[in-house]
């Protein structure tokens, strides 16, 4: 596959992963281990293949929105691993995968492909570097809440974390994005470029507050709610959009004036949940399993 290809589909990740994914579809991206523009089989033989002279010291590349693993490549054909193998010792490894995927759910699939390398890399790993770009740093982040949860052993390993461009406070763009979405909707000539703008991928959406975690989705994917609430009340899920932004901001600035309480912040919650791809069921059993964990 050429790289000019391989650009292409990771754009089409980018923008509709999760479609893809949830779809089953053949172009969606698996996250895996490549090197030298070759997929990389995350077991022994493999990277014994691959690394002749394997380092106990190993630096994790990860990609951002829309790229591969080419972004870390500099003019000369060289990249930022092979100068780190060459003048520290390290080996480089580089991760490829759909930046569509919520953030939350590509920091999981990290986090036990990090468990696998500590499990398959042919000499005892004595350091773990990772090393993040823009959504890649969240992605990072994200599986090292999934990696505590879970009890992996990467977690002991790392010790260094480099972030670059990475919004962990959010991407101001995608907070634009998501304003004239809304604001396209209510018109009538331009819902259709609403719709378009919509589309975006979970990935894309999670870039507005730099969310890393389930719980970080609010309750439920704004568009699949107004998708619900329109099916409830017989309109458009584009005027539900509407209606729903105008209620919470109302909302929101109520509660403000009379208590001082702003329901944005979600450190006033012991426990936020997601019900976009959730059952009634599964949501009862988080709020079950939080209070056995609380109270005994």
């Amino acid at each position: 596959m050429g790289k000019g290809l391989e650009q292409t589909l990771a754009v089409l990740n980018g923008l509709v992963g999760n479609y893809l994914a949830r779809t089953r579809n053949g172009l969606a991206t698996e996250m895996a281990f490549w090197r030298s523009n070759a997929l990389l089989r995350a077991d022994r033989a493999g990277f014994a293949a691959a690394y002749p002279e394997p380092s106990a010291r190993v630096v994790v590349f990860v990609h951002g929105l829309m790229t591969t693993e080419h972004i870390w490549q500099m003019p000369d054909g060289s990249d930022y691993g092979s100068r780190l193998e060459r003048e520290l010792g390290w080996s480089a490894a580089y991760v490829r995968y759909n930046s569509g995927l919520h953030v939350s759910e590509s920091g999981q699939r990290l986090s036990r492909l990090l468990e696998e390398l500590l499990a398959e890399w042919p000499v005892d790993v004595t350091e773990l570097a990772i090393v993040g770009h823009s959504m890649g740093g969240l992605v990072a982040r994200s599986a090292c809440a999934a990696g505590e949860r879970a009890s992996h052993r990467w977690i002991q390993a790392a010790r260094r974390f480099v972030y670059l461009g990475t919004p962990h406070l959010g991407a101001p763009l995608e907070r634009v994005t998501n304003a004239a979405a809304a604001r396209l909707a209510a018109i009538p000539e331009t819902r259709p470029v609403a719709t378009v703008l919509r589309t975006r991928s979970a990935g894309i959406k999670d870039l507005r507050h730099g969310a890393l975690l389930e719980d970080d989705w609010i309750d439920c994917d704004p568009d699949v709610r107004a998708a619900r609430v329109g099916q409830r009340e017989g309109t458009t899920p584009a005027q539900a959009r509407v209606e729903n932004d105008e209620r919470q901001k109302v909302e929101r600035e109520r509660y403000l004036a009379l208590y001082g309480i702003d329901l944005a912040d979600l450190s006033l919650y012991d426990l936020v949940l997601d019900s976009t791809a959730t059952t009634a069921a599964e949501l009862g059993e988080r709020v079950v399993d939080l209070a056995r964990t609380r109270f005994g």
